[in-house]
Parts: structure tokens; C-alpha cells; sequence
């Protein structure tokens, strides 16, 4: 039996579920009483005459919790708990893999990764710099090591 619903704001009919209407857990039927397309709509005017007072309401909370925050997004990107990671952090001495640059709260430690089989594989935390570094060597170790060779070698011209 197909579910319909009837939009609180727009008084359109639609099949009730997570396709038309948001999950509210606090509805009895479990979603929001709004459409998508409406409450999209409102969100989006709401911004638009809020913006700066959202603006504002988001810095401060990422200066209070931004350890926490930081914590969820590594877990829901590479499924690392806060334990692991705090290994991860302990094992490389609180530095970048690559580099050996100390982490701080400015210049905190990425994610290393690989996706194989629809799994993670974590190699390390790397600084930033390094991350980039890697990815704009398109994370090919022949690549890596002709540019190692390039440095190594004597310049062509010497312009004083």
C-alpha cells in the first residue's frame, strides 16, 4: 500500500517518502510535513535573509567544537573512529609521513587513502602540502620518482 501525504505548505498530494518529503523523527509517520520542493524553497529564502547571522552562528560553533566536528567528518569519509585515528597520530609521532612537519590546530594531519574493492585503505596522515603533492603526481610512484631524479640532477644554466 502506497503511502500518500498532503504538503502542510504547497496542499499537494505526493506518495509519502524520503523521495518527496524529508525524515523528521519527531512526526508520527517519520517525516517532515513540508515537501522537499517547498521546504528547499524556504531554506533557501530563509539564507538568503539570514545569511550573516548563519554565517556567524557556524564560525562559532566550528571555534567551539571544531575537534568534534572534524572527528565525524573523518569518520563518515574513512570510517575511523577516534581511537584509530589517535594511533594513527601516535604511531607517525604527531607528523606528516612524508615530510616529518609537527601537526598543530592550523596545520593538522589529511587522511592518506586508497580505494580498492570498495574498501579504505588508510597509508598515513599526511600535511596538507604533502596530500596535494601527491595528488598532483596523480599518486604514481614513476612519476615520484622522476621527479626525484629531475631534482637531483645538475641544472642546465646557472643565470647569477
Amino acid at each position: 500500500m502506497v503511502l500518500v501525504k498532503k504538503c502542510s505548505k504547497c496542499k499537494e498530494e505526493k506518495e509519502g517518502n524520503d523521495s518527496n518529503f524529508y525524515k523528521h523523527s519527531q512526526s508520527k509517520d517519520g517525516l517532515d510535513s513540508w515537501c522537499k520542493k517547498c521546504k528547499k524553497f524556504w531554506l533557501n529564502k530563509y539564507y538568503v535573509k539570514n545569511k550573516e547571522k548563519i554565517n556567524k552562528q557556524g564560525r562559532e560553533y566550528w571555534k567551539k567544537n571544531h575537534e568534534k566536528v572534524r572527528l565525524q567528518y573523518i569518520n563518515r569519509l574513512y570510517k575511523l573512529n577516534k581511537e584509530q585515528f589517535d594511533l594513527l597520530i601516535s604511531k607517525q609521532n604527531n607528523s606528516c609521513a612524508i615530510c616529518k612537519d609537527i601537526f598543530t590546530e592550523e596545520k593538522y594531519g589529511c587522511v592518506d587513502h586508497i580505494k580498492e574493492d570498495n574498501k579504505i585503505i588508510i597509508r598515513g596522515l599526511l600535511c596538507r602540502s604533502c596530500n596535494v603533492g601527491l595528488g598532483n603526481f596523480k599518486e604514481n610512484l614513476k612519476i615520484v620518482k622522476n621527479a626525484s631524479l629531475y631534482m637531483e640532477k645538475t641544472p642546465e644554466f646557472i643565470i647569477s
